[in-house]
């Protein structure tokens, strides 16, 4: 009998070191920060601040670290087919500016059709609300450096942060298309 859960998810207390977490928010400094409000019909469903980081000589220990998490978490829970990672998005979600992201999936048309895993790892803990929750799992455990990884396909969100800016690094895996 396979112990797949198809629909949870699975995650790694304290993944990355406080001295790691440190070098990722330097590293981030060095890139341009975006605006990624997005509307809806309902009106404002995400409202945060997002940097890219590709992969490169400087930021190759991440993604290894990650594709490293993504392989164990694969082979005991998903067996997903998987070809390749997307870029790293440094993701924060500020109070001032009522940071939330509603109920959504990560999975999409065109590029985004592929997507089989996300993946997001808490860079801070010293934030109020921002909770991630995850559809009829509930919130997954809030602390600084814990890495959690689940299907795209799974309908999430992060809480309305009321105190300070939750800070997170996400990346998605894709393979190919569900059928």
């Amino acid at each position: 009998m396979s112990n797949l859960n198809m629909v949870n998810y699975y995650w790694f207390e304290k993944a990355f070191s406080e001295e790691e977490i440190e070098l990722i928010e330097e590293i981030s400094k060095k890139h341009e920060n975006k605006s990624a409000t997005t509307f809806g019909d309902s009106g404002n469903y995400r409202t945060s601040d997002i940097k890219w980081l590709d992969e490169n000589d400087e930021t190759r220990w991440i993604y290894d670290r990650f594709k490293e998490a993504i392989a164990v978490a694969n082979k005991e829970q998903f067996e997903f087919t998987l070809y390749t990672a997307e870029s790293l998005q440094y993701t924060e979600y500020d109070s001032k500016k009522e940071g939330h992201y509603d109920w959504h999936i990560d999975i999409g048309e065109g590029e985004y059709a592929g997507r089989k895993l996300s993946v997001v790892l808490l860079l801070n803990d010293d934030y109020e609300g921002g909770e991630l929750e995850i559809w009829e799992k509930g919130f997954v455990p809030k602390g600084k450096g814990n890495l959690f990884i689940f299907p795209s396909y799974l309908l999430h969100r992060v809480t309305p942060v009321t105190e300070g800016i939750r800070k997170s690094l996400v990346l998605w895996t894709s393979g190919p298309t569900f059928k």
